[in-house]
């Protein structure tokens, strides 16, 4: 897949207030594997359901959260390819996340988009993960909430 930074969108601002929803492409939400919320829990895709497991917050300060605990690369290493886990929340830029008018979920350390490598239409298990923002479907998501912006 080739870089088009052409295709890079302005940033959105941050919610002026939590606002809590799913996170989704079509059936498929991220969701926190098993529903457990620890400490290393891998992010994965599953089809989509009313379950805590795939009740995100975005939060004021840029995270994205889940049975409290924040999304980060794993380890928080952002390079390109790392898959996604729960954290507790320490504050570090590590956890924060911005979504951008075209869908994008960009992870604001490293730049890289959260990716759906599935895409399009798959996803049923799959790990999302940070991927050099190209404009591919599987870095559109649709955030299922009122008051965010983009």
């Amino acid at each position: 897949r080739q870089n088009r930074p052409w295709l890079t969108c302005p940033v959105s601002a941050a919610p002026t207030s939590a606002v809590t929803g799913h996170v989704n492409q079509g059936l498929f939400c991220l969701a926190a594997v098993a529903g457990g919320a620890g400490t290393g829990n891998p992010v994965r895709l599953w089809r989509c359901g009313d379950t805590d497991a795939q009740r995100w917050t975005f939060a004021i300060d840029g995270t994205m959260r889940v049975s409290g605990r924040c999304a980060r690369p794993v380890g928080g290493d952002p390079a390109d390819g790392a898959g996604i886990e729960l954290w507790d929340c320490d504050g570090t830029a590590a956890q924060r996340w911005l979504h951008r008018s075209d869908g994008n979920l960009v992870h604001q350390v490293s730049g890289g988009c959260l990716e759906n490598p599935a895409a399009p239409g798959g996803g049923q298990g799959w790990r999302p993960r940070l991927a050099v923002c190209d404009g591919g479907p599987g870095q559109r998501w649709e955030l299922a909430h009122a008051g965010l912006p983009g």
